[in-house]
């Protein structure tokens, strides 16, 4: 009967120490998956700062866009009334001609 429980005890001195190189190896990597999450979580924080950065490179842009926006349509606006005064040249002069004309002659 000695020798049945000395086999059972081996047996499950094996089992312990197959438990602890299990365990182990799920320590380590548990080790390496949280040495990676702390790499995302760099990363991640550089990414905000380089998005961040984008954000106000694109606001800039925006401010320069919208004045630059606002004197296009100025120029524009000069443009279209200038334009009307030169229809009305090109229609008027003919007119004024001809009365001139029947004016002085």
């Amino acid at each position: 009967m000695e020798r049945n429980e000395e086999v059972t005890l081996y047996d499950l001195k094996v089992v312990l120490d197959a438990q602890k190189v299990a365990l182990d190896a799920q320590k380590a990597a548990l080790d390496v998956h949280e040495e990676r999450c702390r790499e995302d979580k760099t990363e991640m924080k550089n990414d905000i700062k380089e998005l961040k950065a984008d954000t106000q490179d694109l606001k800039a842009d925006n401010k320069v866009l919208k004045r630059d926006n606002e004197h296009i349509f100025k120029i524009l606006d000069r443009l279209e009334s200038r334009t009307w005064w030169i229809l009305v040249a090109i229609i008027a002069a003919p007119i004024a001609t001809t009365i001139v004309e029947r004016l002085l002659g």
